[in-house]
């Protein structure tokens, strides 16, 4: 579904740990933080450009990425 993902612990060994990923899409770059089981996108989100069936299906995707870290 997207070309790559980068992701990175910020906040490392602190009360607000939490992820920080990277996708590129459709040669676009998406960002989010990835927070107790929730997403929350920067600008842009890919709800702004993708139907929302498409949109969920990445994020599931990023779910299970992130979950095996």
């Amino acid at each position: 579904m997207f070309q790559f993902i980068k992701v990175k612990l910020l906040f490392e060994g602190q009360f607000h740990q939490r992820h920080h990923f990277t996708i590129r899409l459709s040669q676009h770059d998406y960002q989010g933080i990835y927070y107790k089981n929730k997403i929350q996108w920067l600008l842009p989100s890919p709800y702004k450009f993708f139907p929302e069936k498409d949109a969920q299906i990445l994020e599931d995707n990023i779910h299970k990425i992130i979950s095996t870290l």
